[in-house]
């Protein structure tokens, strides 16, 4: 069956982090995740707005917000507060309709390594109505000067990696995205204590999951067919680091060694604060979450300011209309088997403007 994504991008800028909270009633946790249930309703909306035509496609409607967009004020969250994110996020999400995703960028998590984890929740609704969701959880994996950061005592808090950004290896102005990949997993978090496959166990999210390497995922739709989401968080997607690329080679090849079906469509996800595409790092064709660089290539088909929004002082959602899903790029992935070519994508990138 022929698989359309209607995308629905939610532009909240930097959320709180850098503005006083434009609702001062009760605590940020229970504003953020009332202001996450509204937009899950929100989605859920346009998604029976479109199965209510009895188009003769499958038809997933992913909701996916902007890099920062989910950012407290003065403070990060704790693990203690993410698990209840994720608790409450889960519990809300049994009764969608199947084929919904939720992309859930970013949220700003103080790890028990003593670092503030800039994190991703991607949700997906249950094949069957009333079921579990399934929850992934991943993170960015290289810092940027230009992220927002949170102060304590006066003095900045380190970010995922601000270490190893400093490392000769990473430094070496020779190194390859591939031997740049091999760093990163080397010095990864998910090799030790603070791994969230240990420390996220206890929670609704997919932990050990096969179907997942960081930020590429294997989803099943509703009707049984097999997709490739890659998901990257702003500079992961540079010229040179090509995060998305490496993260969904491991994933193949990860099924493949265990006999599972690969998936031969699928979507490339950007969720940034401000970055330009990247062509040749693309696995297959981009929707972008960037309050700087919409997506004009996709036709807009619904557009709403939130002025009584819990959490943020400023967002608006753009509904597209669906596209069909088309073939994962066998050129930029290299030698992956089993993926087929569809040539050029269609990108072009412009500030989001009032009609």
């Amino acid at each position: 069956m022929k698989v359309k994504v209607q995308n629905i991008i939610g532009i909240g800028y930097k959320g709180e982090f850098d503005s006083i909270p434009a609702l001062e009633t009760g605590d940020s946790l229970s504003r953020l995740i009332s202001h996450i249930k509204n937009l899950i309703d929100y989605t859920k909306i346009k998604h029976l707005e479109i199965i209510d035509q009895g188009d003769r496609y499958e038809l997933i409607t992913r909701l996916t917000l902007n890099e920062f967009s989910l950012y407290t004020h003065e403070r990060p969250l704790t693990l203690l507060e993410y698990k209840t994110i994720i608790s409450e996020i889960s519990a809300y999400s049994k009764t969608l309709p199947s084929n919904i995703h939720l992309i859930l960028s970013s949220l700003p998590i103080l790890w028990p390594d003593g670092e503030i984890h800039n994190t991703v929740l991607h949700v997906q609704s249950s094949r069957k109505c009333g079921r579990n969701p399934i929850l992934h959880h991943l993170d960015k994996k290289v810092p940027d000067l230009g992220d927002a950061r949170y102060k304590k005592e006066g003095q900045p808090s380190p970010l995922y990696r601000d270490s190893l950004m400093d490392d000769e290896a990473f430094l070496d102005i020779f190194l390859t995205a591939d031997k740049l990949y091999q760093l990163l997993e080397g010095n990864d978090y998910y090799h030790t204590e603070y791994s969230p496959n240990l420390l996220l166990k206890d929670t609704e999210v997919r932990v050990d999951d096969i179907n997942q390497h960081r930020g590429a995922l294997r989803i099943k739709t509703a009707s049984g067919e097999i997709i490739l989401v890659t998901i990257e968080i702003c500079v992961e997607h540079s010229e040179t680091n090509r995060i998305g690329i490496s993260d969904t080679k491991y994933l193949i090849q990860q099924l493949a060694q265990a006999g599972k079906k690969l998936p031969s469509i699928g979507n490339h996800v950007l969720t940034s604060n401000s970055i330009d595409i990247v062509k040749e790092n693309l696995v297959a064709r981009v929707i972008h979450a960037d309050p700087k660089n919409p997506p004009l290539k996709y036709k807009e088909s619904a557009r709403e300011t939130l002025s009584n929004s819990t959490f943020g002082n400023q967002w608006t959602l753009f509904t597209y209309q669906p596209k069909k899903l088309k073939a994962i790029k066998q050129k930029n992935l290299e030698r992956v088997p089993e993926i087929v070519d569809t040539g050029d994508d269609e990108i072009e990138n412009s500030p989001y403007v009032n009609p």
